[in-house]
């Protein structure tokens, strides 16, 4: 994303600085979205990061869903 000129100032901050203490990130390739996979136990350091490198912005924690694409009702 950042080659092809899609990542904001805002997102590359997020990024390096994330990078900085460990977590590889990247960003989402529509809006201003920054995404990382943690092992058990990091996903509270990671939210507290982003909420300080970027508290003007939404943060959201979820878990993986093994069990692919289906169907909600």
């Amino acid at each position: 994303s950042e080659a092809l000129g899609l990542m904001t100032d805002r997102v590359a901050r997020v990024v390096r600085a994330a990078g900085d203490y460990g977590f590889d990130c990247s960003m989402a390739m529509f809006g201003e979205t920054v995404f990382t996979l943690t092992g058990p136990g990091e996903a509270e350091e990671v939210e507290a990061l982003f909420r300080r490198l970027a508290p003007e912005c939404r943060v959201v924690t979820s878990d993986i869903d093994f069990k692919g694409a289906h169907m909600l009702w």
